[in-house]
């Protein structure tokens, strides 16, 4: 498990080493970095939104309780990922 997190930040870095590569000079590199800031973050948001709707007791999946899945979550999820 900790190296699929460490993996997954080796990725997200990779994404901002190849954007600086190829549209450093870019009239737009700005905003282009800036786009793939937000979006990483909405989603860095949903997937928190979501891993919470599905708790884990003592490492393992607890059962599925529905009570915790409501609209407002849903949408959460919907409008971040």
């Amino acid at each position: 498990q900790d190296n699929a997190i460490n993996d997954a930040l080796i990725l997200e870095n990779m994404i901002y080493q190849t954007l600086r590569r190829h549209f450093k000079k870019h009239p737009s590199y700005v905003q282009i970095l800036e786009l793939f800031i937000d979006t990483t973050f909405q989603t860095e948001v949903g997937q928190h939104i979501d891993t919470n709707g599905t708790p884990y007791a003592d490492g393992t999946r607890a059962p599925l309780d529905l009570t915790r899945f409501t609209l407002d979550r849903y949408q959460g999820c919907v409008r971040y990922k």
